[in-house]
């Protein structure tokens, strides 16, 4: 229960029987049965909405509003048959107060659950509460056991002050659109004196300078193969930097690594929702406490406002970069500040998820 200790963890059981919610909090562990959450509707959800080809966060311009009232719809179910229930539980959906630090919550992200948007979920129309964002700092968390892992590694990065950065750019890729990586990397450079700019460099160099960096930053398209997630990556100069040859290393210096790329927390092949394998968590397995990724394709505009207002709120927070729940309020807050400004577009706004302590 001291994992819970500066929040709850909350496991999901989804079953053709019965659904519950298993939370952790620093003084018990308990369930509470969720009557909303159907194993058959979810399984339609994700079947329907979430994975394959015809997935509501893929397609063209053309499709946006659709799959845009869509997504709506999904956020507004899972509110009510899945996180409402558990904030009311919690005492955080009585006791809301708009003037108080919101509480951090994190989400296991396994099983049939663990391609839901969680952190997204509600209604988000101008004035609306009923949404999590509106209660809870959200993080994922593949399993108890790689928070706990996260969770010891910042202890060992703790005597950083100045962090040194690598940021990798990939303004041109074969076959694949143009990327604007400039305004990026120009504001890494302000905000952070010990910036090392990697321009459409090689696998090699940049698993070489991994190394010694704190933290990494790709401005890069990334890859998703839902039948076989180890072969998902980041594309590079020279290839694909995939999850199986990251896999291979480990990373002593690392911190935060963050992925302004897309597709990089997909884990979304239905048969392989339990083993929740995506570029987000195998950055934490080799060493990086702190991860932000996409749950599907962003815009490369959108994405990068996100990651100004990101680095922006870790170096103006105070506490310094290190600080218990700096990194993950503030992705929380640009998020929030992204949402307020186009609140009837989720697929703009809610890609970005942290992953960590």
């Amino acid at each position: 229960m001291a994992l819970a200790e500066n929040g709850p963890i909350i496991t999901f059981a989804v079953s053709r029987h019965k659904s519950s919610a298993i939370i952790v909090t620093s003084t018990e562990i308990r369930s509470i049965d969720l009557p909303f959450l159907k194993y058959k509707e979810l399984e339609q959800y994700i079947e329907n909405y979430l994975i394959g080809d015809n997935a509501i966060t893929k397609g063209s311009g053309s499709t946006h509003f659709v799959r845009t009232r869509r997504f709506q719809h999904l956020l507004k179910w899972l509110w009510t048959a899945a996180v409402q229930p558990i904030l009311e539980n919690l005492g955080f959906y009585k006791d809301y107060n708009p003037q108080a630090e919101l509480p951090r919550i994190w989400w296991v992200s396994s099983g049939l659950m663990g391609a839901m948007p969680l952190h997204a979920a509600g209604t988000h129309s101008r004035g609306s509460r009923e949404n999590t964002i509106s209660y809870v700092v959200s993080s994922y968390t593949a399993t108890l056991g790689s928070l706990r892992y996260s969770r010891q590694r910042i202890t060992e990065v703790s005597g950083v002050k100045e962090p040194a950065v690598m940021a990798v750019a990939m303004p041109e890729t074969d076959t694949l659109k143009p990327l604007e990586v400039e305004d990026e990397i120009a504001m890494l450079e302000v905000s952070f004196p010990k910036t090392m700019i990697l321009r459409s460099p090689t696998e090699e160099s940049v698993l070489e300078n991994m190394s010694t960096c704190n933290i990494g930053h790709f401005i890069c398209h990334g890859i998703s193969v839902p039948n076989d997630p180890s072969q998902s990556g980041l594309v590079l100069s020279s290839g694909t930097l995939t999850l199986e040859k990251l896999s291979q290393k480990y990373f002593p210096n690392a911190h935060i690594m963050y992925l302004s790329a897309c597709s990089t927390a997909d884990a979304s092949a239905r048969k392989l929702l339990d083993e929740v394998l995506h570029l987000g968590n195998g950055f934490q397995l080799v060493g990086f406490s702190h991860v932000v990724a996409t749950l599907w394709e962003v815009e490369n505009g959108e994405a990068r406002k996100v990651a100004q207002g990101f680095y922006g709120g870790i170096r103006g927070d105070g506490k310094g970069y290190l600080g218990e729940g700096v990194i993950a309020r503030a992705l929380h807050n640009i998020v929030k500040k992204q949402r307020d400004k186009q609140e009837d577009d989720p697929l703009a706004w809610a890609a970005q998820v942290h992953f960590g302590p």
